[in-house]
């Protein structure tokens, strides 16, 4: 094979994985860890400390789980989303989002991208999630209407 084409192939490979994972990013709030961070009144916080780690830590697997694009495990695709409801619904206020937010940080989406994103940026991309018999964007609308309630608009 021509070692052109191959490292042709490589580049390209490379610059789309690249631009996916850039895709959201532009189109993403500014809410930022650190202006999680600044705006969280801890006194007014309904949970622990760990409590907002260890649900970071579980959303992230959720997500990246619910971005499994095989048609065949659709079922395990919506338990996973489901259990990002689950934690979205447990959140009292925004001072709980704010410090989710703070927890969660920025983390690696993919293993083979170098996309990075805040929580907002992983929940925005729900919309590139494809669900066999399910609007793409549904899950999306519902997490957005349960953080609507507890006074989150930046999403």
């Amino acid at each position: 094979m021509n070692k052109k084409v191959v490292v042709g192939g490589l580049v390209i490979g490379g610059g789309l994985l690249y631009l996916l994972g850039r895709k959201h990013q532009k189109n993403a709030p500014d809410e930022t860890e650190k202006d999680a961070q600044n705006d969280v009144i801890i006194n007014n916080l309904t949970y622990q400390q760990s409590w907002y780690s260890q649900t970071a830590d579980a959303l992230e697997i959720a997500l990246k789980n619910s971005w499994d694009f095989n048609p065949f495990t659709s079922d395990y695709e919506h338990k996973q989303l489901k259990s990002v409801l689950y934690y979205i619904q447990k959140l009292k206020n925004r001072n709980d989002w704010l410090q989710l937010v703070a927890k969660f940080g920025t983390r690696k989406r993919l293993k083979l991208s170098f996309a990075k994103g805040t929580l907002n940026e992983w929940i925005l991309s729900l919309t590139d999630v494809n669900i066999q018999g399910s609007n793409k964007s549904t899950y999306l609308f519902i997490i957005r209407k349960l953080l609507r309630k507890r006074g989150v608009t930046s999403l």
